[in-house]
């Protein structure tokens, strides 16, 4: 989370809301509880604590993720895990397709993952504009 604070205030400032997908470990595809990103959404909330606001959005991935986002009155969401999607690491165009509806803009500020073939880098890329965090 820190590396990407610069980033994740900047689109803020300039009036965005930002929306953070990552992962953590290996599940393949299942629901792990130790792996679930609501301690990051946390720790983000905490060093956001006067900038915006944080809110966490649990479990697999669907189409109904892209209204709750839209609806959210909160600054920032986080996703849970990308890796409890099956589509992820095999780089599915429909995952990818599915993730581009979630967001405007994709900013890839993973830099130490992008040579990883996975939806959320690679596929997200051919359906939405995108940049360097």
């Amino acid at each position: 989370v820190v590396q990407s604070l610069p980033t994740i205030k900047w689109l803020l400032k300039h009036g965005n809301k930002v929306v953070v997908v990552s992962h953590l470990g290996r599940p393949e595809g299942k629901v792990v509880a130790d792996l679930s990103l609501a301690p990051l959404a946390e720790d983000l909330a905490e060093k956001l604590n006067n900038v915006a606001t944080v809110t966490f959005i649990p479990g697999k991935y669907n189409e109904k993720f892209a209204e709750k986002i839209s609806q959210s009155e909160e600054n920032v969401i986080v996703l849970e895990n990308l890796r409890f999607n099956q589509g992820e690491e095999t780089d599915r165009l429909s995952f990818s397709k599915l993730l581009s509806t979630f967001a405007d803009v994709y900013v890839n500020d993973a830099f130490a993952v992008s040579h990883r073939v996975c939806s959320s880098i690679v596929g997200v890329t051919k359906y939405l504009p995108n940049f360097a965090g």
